[in-house]
């Protein structure tokens, strides 16, 4: 008998043993066997009289350990014969751990661990027994080592004195979660059997598809990286949405949060790369959302997710139609003939798929009624809104007064326009909702930033700012705002002073100072006038909630505002320019030069007419808000912060904060992105 102690700090490895999913704990377990080459691993439980847990076992048959191993392996942390071979020792897998934690992680299942082990050394098979327990942590006692003839070799790693508050993980959900943590492994050694319980672990029951994609080569902090490989695999059971790393054999490393939106998907995603087995070795994977490298990585892989969730969704309609084709119930033939008939048969195909999906047992019903129930909503979307009026009431159950109204609106517009109108209403409110919490929410707004969030939100919402604009520059120089307006004098003038430039010797425009400035958003309106064409240039310069508008930027904008009326190529153009500086408060320096506070009005220049505003986020929106209200009140819908962040998903993801994700659920409601 000799004892070997870990030269650690005691309270380091009570932390790995507290805490956590026991899965991970049992998942450790598992590997080490496999990493031992075995080909079956079990974990079995036995029970007392009463019921109650007692023991945990997870046996396997590899090639054990030697008084020798044993001594070097329990003897520290770190340092694992795994991290410089790199491959088992018979069979040449991959191995999966490397530092030696998984024998602490048991002691987060129960107090007392043993491991029996039998090995070969020098022709003669062996036992040993290594003991521990939670009161003396870090410290095993090894039993001499003795002849046990002709048995077979495994380890068998033995769980007493289960903790008190270990929740039940004799179950289904554990398995299936097991599952899904050696679900590539499995793939790839197909002849290896987990067995927990009396479940055999088998990913492929509970798949539904595996799809892999091989990422395009990026560079990534100076390394061009090729070899990014991203396997989705569906599930058929509800999961928690994962993104596990792995290195290039497809071993998993850690797992993050996708943060994606992809309603009515079960999944778990693997990214495969040796870069990702780089960060680990440098010690940087916990930093991959914060390092520039790293982080543009996970931006590509959801980006290709985002895309793959996309692909499914549609699949998923095609498939239910075609089966409706199969059984002779879907009311068209052929392929639609023209764009309108494309229209009309898309507009269907989103309301049949609706009606199956929330009709009481509509799968159950005979094939007859399908195929007649699908004929008159055919015919209702196309000739006849009354008939639509009597299939939903019947079905849907709608007061007659609502029915009446969408009758008649019916009349009026078609079903398409009425669905496109009511969504961009819905998506407008969405978005004034989500804005709201991107720039007053505490902890999002502080890490909003200008050019490379804020700024390419509003770049495609334009309509914040007002419906009769339309974006001319984006993030361009005042020489860019020259060239944009000469264009629009090109096409709506024949004013031979604007057709004989030629942009390519356009000269620069400059500010006061021979700096060169940068307008964040110019967009332009043409003002219909008896006589005369006038137009309109609305320059923005957005700054981010923290910062006030303040007299510094009020004098940025006045520079701007002089290039352009000292630049004779802008003058005598009959075009007024407004310029909005935007934040989330105003200083009262800036507030007591105004000319109109109510107006938000700085200062009026003539020659051109120019003039200065300075607004903040909340009158904006509420502007914005003023505008919807008629037809919110109208559509009843009132956006929340759910059906907000969804939008910014769906629309904004990849300029979103990472702060916006604090607090959000891992699992299957997450925002992802959910």
């Amino acid at each position: 008998m000799k004892t070997v102690e870990v030269a650690v700090q005691r309270d380091h490895l009570q932390r790995l043993t507290q805490g956590g999913n026991p899965v991970t704990a049992i998942a450790e377990l598992i590997w080490n066997g496999l990493d031992a080459d075995a080909d079956e691993v079990s974990v079995e439980f036995e029970r007392n009289i009463l019921g109650g847990l007692e023991t945990i076992l997870v046996v396997d048959n590899g090639h054990g350990m030697t008084d020798d191993e044993v001594e070097q392996g329990f003897g520290k942390l770190g340092g694992s014969w795994k991290r410089t071979a790199g491959r088992t020792k018979t069979e040449g897998r991959i191995v999966h751990g490397k530092d030696g934690k998984g024998r602490f992680r048991a002691f987060g299942l129960g107090h007392s661990v043993a491991w029996d082990s039998v090995a070969e050394r020098n022709g003669v098979h062996e036992r040993l027994v290594v003991t521990s327990n939670i009161d003396e942590l870090g410290r095993f006692r090894i039993e001499d080592p003795r002849d046990v003839g002709d048995e077979e070799t495994g380890t068998s790693v033995i769980v007493n004195q289960i903790r008190e508050k270990l929740p039940e993980i004799d179950t289904n959900d554990f398995a299936e979660e097991l599952a899904e943590e050696f679900a590539l492994y499995l793939r790839k050694y197909p002849h290896v059997v987990i067995l927990y319980g009396e479940r055999k672990l088998d990913p492929s029951r509970f798949e539904v598809q595996v799809t892999d994609y091989a990422l395009p080569e990026m560079d990534l902090d100076g390394e061009e990286v090729a070899d990014v490989v991203v396997t989705v695999v569906e599930w058929r059971r509800q999961t928690t949405r994962s993104i596990y790393l792995c290195d290039a054999d497809g071993f998993t490393i850690t797992r993050v949060a996708p943060h994606i939106h992809a309603p009515g998907f079960h999944y778990t995603v693997y990214v495969k790369s040796h870069f990702l087995r780089k960060l680990e070795d440098e010690n940087l994977l916990d930093l991959i959302e914060l390092k520039p490298g790293p982080k543009q990585l996970l931006e590509v892989v959801k980006d290709q997710l985002r895309d793959h969730f996309r692909q499914r969704a549609a699949e998923k309609a095609r498939e239910v139609v075609e089966l409706w084709k199969e059984e002779e119930i879907y009311p068209y033939e052929g392929d639609p003939a023209t764009p309108i008939e494309r229209a009309e048969r898309q507009v269907f195909d989103v309301v049949a798929i609706n009606v199956a999906s929330y009709v009481p047992r509509f799968d159950e019903t005979d094939r007859a009624s399908k195929q007649l129930s699908f004929r008159l909503l055919r015919q209702a979307l196309e000739e006849n809104p009354k008939t639509l009026r009597k299939i939903l009431g019947d079905v849907l159950g709608l007061p007659k007064e609502k029915l009446d109204e969408l009758a008649r609106l019916l009349d009026r517009t078609s079903l398409t326009a009425v669905i496109a109108a009511a969504k961009e209403v819905a998506d407008r409110l969405d978005f004034l909702r989500g804005l709201d919490i991107l720039l007053f929410r505490p902890g999002t707004k502080e890490e909003l930033l200008e050019r490379s969030q804020l700024h390419r939100i509003l770049a495609s919402e334009t309509w914040v700012f007002g419906e009769q604009f339309y974006l001319s520059v984006d993030d361009q120089s005042l020489t860019e705002v020259l060239r944009k307006h000469l264009d629009i004098l090109r096409r709506e003038t024949d004013e031979t002073k604007a057709n004989n430039i030629i942009e390519a010797d356009l000269p620069e425009v400059l500010r006061g100072d021979g700096s060169r400035g940068i307008i964040d958003l110019m967009m332009s309106r043409r003002i219909p006038q008896p006589n005369e064409r006038r137009r309109e240039h609305l320059v923005i310069e957005l700054k981010r909630p923290t910062q006030a508008i303040n007299m510094s930027i009020t004098t940025q904008v006045r520079r701007y505002l002089r290039a352009i009326a000292g630049d004779e190529r802008f003058k005598h153009t009959n075009t007024e320019w407004n310029f909005w500086a935007i934040s989330n408060r105003v200083t009262e320096e800036v507030a007591f030069e105004m000319e109109d506070k109510e107006a938000g009005l700085l200062k009026t220049y003539s020659d051109p007419l120019m003039r200065i505003y300075v607004r903040t986020w909340g009158e904006v929106l509420e502007e914005c808000r003023a505008r919807l209200t008629f037809f919110q009140n109208h559509q009843k819908y009132t956006a929340d912060d759910e059906s907000a962040l969804t939008y910014l998903n769906q629309t904004h993801a990849k300029y979103l904060p990472d702060s916006l994700y604090d607090g959000s659920d891992n699992g299957t409601n997450e925002d992802d992105e959910d």
